[in-house]
């Protein structure tokens, strides 16, 4: 399991740096001793048998902890955005039932009456041994909300046996992340993409640098790539697109991986983008929160890019997933005719929170 995988890069690689945030550098070590001592505090809150518990998403080492903490206790993830309304994130814990929450941030104590409010503490312990908690594999591992531009916004369920089964597919993927990486992580800790850009590089030992909640990101992500040697990135169109009069005076030799994500990709975007990392491998990935991160992936690496209207194919599956563009009545159409896309697998959740929980 990928817990079990996580503990091991913890303690294989503990001189290692494990992320770089704000550009201060933390180890494996004291990301293990963070993680053990957040899980013991966790583990003193009486959740009256509620799993769920969510953090407030600040860029520090101890949220980032409080989330592996949370996995290694068994428990469920919630985020809340640190630029969410009260009224949303109240709204979040409400539908999700959740009524503890971890923030390294001051929340108001009046806003949040009711919820029990607990601040990551780092302390020492003599000879931490950090363990994964039993736990139901079909138990839910996070639970992310949509953003609602199209009605209310739903909770999407994941469990730890769709995590699992993305972590699996990933690995087997063309993407492949060493423990020499230096890694991006660019994403709020709300949108899916985020637990790809940190759990599979600490999985393999590398080095995470995320990018603060209060600065220009593209800006940013430009100047880690540049003066970090960034070697592998998950990174969204819009970062190269704000940047396109840039690239012809940049050049980042030493990155060797990237996934374009997020975003729909514009087939213009690459000519420049490419030139700007001459090492590089490219790939596009695509997936809806539904699917776990990502169920698709096409490689860019070729003579002759896909495209429709300008935009980048998907490409194929993600290990075993399946994808499928079917008609109105369900029936799968032939090559280069539209449709619906379907995709199954077991990276795919089970239905909406409140909906599949019920029956």
């Amino acid at each position: 399991m990928f817990l079990e995988t996580l503990l091991n890069a913890f303690q294989t690689t503990s001189k290692r740096n494990a992320f770089c945030i704000y550009e201060l550098y933390y180890t494996y070590e004291q990301l293990y001793k963070s993680v053990y001592s957040i899980k013991k505090q966790i583990g003193n809150i009486d959740l009256n048998d509620n799993y769920n518990v969510a953090v407030i998403c600040s860029d520090d080492l101890e949220t980032y902890s409080s989330i592996l903490a949370i996995w290694f206790s068994g428990l469920t993830y919630i985020p809340l955005g640190i630029h969410n309304p009260v009224d949303r994130n109240i709204s979040i814990l409400e539908d999700s039932n959740t009524r503890t929450i971890l923030s390294t941030i001051e929340l108001d104590e009046v806003q949040y009456s009711g919820y029990t409010i607990i601040k990551p503490i780092i302390e020492e312990y003599s000879n931490p041994k950090l363990v994964v908690s039993r736990l139901n594999i079909e138990s839910l591992a996070y639970i992310l909300y949509t953003s609602g531009s199209t009605g209310v916004p739903k909770g999407v369920p994941i469990s730890y046996h769709n995590l699992d089964e993305f972590v699996n597919n990933f690995q087997n993927s063309p993407f492949k992340i060493c423990s020499e990486d230096r890694c991006l992580q660019m994403f709020e800790l709300t949108f899916d993409v985020s637990i790809s850009s940190f759990l599979v590089p600490l999985m393999g030992g590398a080095c995470v640098y995320t990018v603060p909640n209060n600065v220009i990101k593209y800006i940013y992500v430009l100047k880690l790539l540049q003066s970090n040697k960034l070697t592998s990135i998950q990174i969204v169109p819009s970062i190269i697109k704000l940047a396109k009069q840039l690239l012809s005076k940049l050049s980042f030799p030493d990155l060797r991986n990237c996934i374009l994500t997020g975003e729909a990709t514009h087939i213009d975007l690459l000519t420049g983008w490419i030139k700007a990392i001459p090492n590089s491998k490219v790939y596009n990935y695509y997936g809806p929160t539904e699917t776990t991160i990502y169920c698709s992936y096409y490689d860019c690496n070729c003579d002759k890019l896909k495209s429709y209207n300008g935009m980048l194919a998907i490409g194929r599956p993600l290990g075993n997933m399946k994808l499928f563009v079917v008609d109105g009545d369900f029936k799968e159409v032939g090559e280069g005719i539209k449709g619906e896309l379907l995709i199954s697998g077991d990276q795919v959740t089970r239905g909406y929170l409140n909906n599949f929980l019920r029956n």
